[in-house]
């Protein structure tokens, strides 16, 4: 009797054994080859989903049907079930079907991607603004992977007249993915004009734009050669967008088109020491090496007309030639005198001249070499009291 009761223990045990090992083995064959997953273990519920959406891709409904209608009878809180069996309606054209299917999956695996895509899309199609963005929104939140995928569909509803201030209403909430969405939609938009009106619809909500969503707005005007909007533009922030803002080098602002533009090239030490009387110069220190030097400049928009740059400088630097400013502008360049060796503060002056070719121009420091050996650069150069006036109000003073 014990005997037969220890035979009956071991065959359970073993039994019970092998499920456990054939289960543990065909869950961990669902990710990496559901095929044997399922013909180790036909419940698999895994399994049965990544077949019911390969069939899917390849356009066998009903055998995707066939697999997500096995893996609902294996687990029956399967979302992702629930939404293939949705695509498979929608490919058949039972469209209302599709939409209670999408639902239950949303209901049962709210986070999942392809559901909530797929009910932000249906949503956009039923003129259902508000619960479309609820949709496209979680994604951003809760699954920044789909940014991507998202953008085109946010952006597609941010630049048009009808969605551009709900969505302006949802980044004044400012989501964590707003800055990255809004840098994004300025910089891609074609069109300044649409470009204007996202900004509009943001103030309308309540909203400014942060610093990343400033530069990348001025940018876009700026690589669309908009100077007219790019003006009024600079003028809401105080600066004369006509001349040359911060000429003495008193600080360094986070607007990269309304200050200067300082970056620190490889080789040099730029700063902005302060001097006894609290006031600023531009100093830059050239560490005895081969430098390529572009590291200072300014944006101007500057009407046609005729200009004079003046300025102060000091230095005690060797180079082959030396440093020198230049105006930029598509239709070609202007340049200052070149500055080098060791001299006291002096003044110095460059005249501008400004064309309907050159309403947007860069004024630049850079180092003046014909070939490489030229560009050795040792010392240091300082630069304070920029100013860039017009000749006639020069002449009037």
């Amino acid at each position: 009797m014990l005997r037969s009761r220890a035979l009956i223990l071991t065959a359970l045990g073993c039994a019970l054994a092998y499920i456990v090992f054939v289960r543990g083995y065909a869950d961990y064959l669902a990710q990496v080859s559901p095929t044997r997953a399922v013909a180790l273990y036909s419940m698999q519920p895994t399994a049965l989903v990544a077949l019911a959406e390969q069939h899917l891709r390849a356009g066998e409904l009903e055998s995707a049907e066939q697999y997500a209608r096995r893996a609902i009878d294996a687990n029956a809180y399967s979302g992702e079930a629930w939404r293939v069996l949705g695509a498979v309606a929608e490919r058949a054209g039972r469209n209302e079907i599709a939409l209670e299917h999408m639902r239950r999956a949303a209901a049962l695996t709210p986070r999942d991607s392809g559901t909530q895509f797929w009910l932000g899309i249906h949503a956009l199609r039923e003129r259902r603004l508000d619960d479309a963005l609820d949709r496209l929104d979680r994604l951003m939140r809760f699954q920044p992977e789909t940014r991507n995928d998202v953008f085109p569909i946010m952006a597609t509803v941010a630049t048009n007249r009808a969605g551009v201030d709900a969505v302006a209403v949802r980044l004044a909430a400012d989501p964590d993915w707003r800055s990255e969405f809004t840098t994004r939609l300025l910089r891609e938009m074609p069109d300044p004009k649409i470009a204007r009106d996202f900004v509009r619809a943001l103030r309308r909500a309540g909203t400014e734009l942060n610093v990343d969503e400033v530069n990348a707005y001025a940018f876009r005007l700026y690589n669309a050669q908009e100077a007219p909007a790019l003006r009024d533009w600079l003028k809401e922030f105080d600066r004369d967008p006509g001349l040359l803002n911060n000429g003495g080098f008193d600080a360094v602002g986070p607007y990269r088109l309304l200050d200067w533009q300082i970056e620190q090239p490889p080789g040099t030490d730029i700063q902005l020491p302060r001097g006894a009387d609290g006031k600023s110069v531009l100093r830059i220190d050239f560490h005895n090496q081969r430098i390529r030097f572009d590291g200072v400049r300014s944006t101007l928009l500057l009407p046609p007309g005729q200009y004079l740059l003046t300025g102060q400088v000091r230095s005690d630097l060797q180079a082959a030639h030396g440093l020198r400013w230049t105006l930029q502008c598509p239709s070609g360049q202007q340049h200052s005198e070149l500055f080098a060796g060791k001299t006291p503060w002096r003044g110095f002056s460059m005249p501008v001249l400004v064309d309907d070719s050159c309403l947007l121009s860069t004024l630049k420091l850079e180092v003046y070499a014909r070939i490489a050996a030229e560009q050795h650069l040792n010392g240091w150069i300082e630069f304070d009291e920029f100013k860039l006036l017009p000749t006639e109000e020069l002449l009037g003073q």
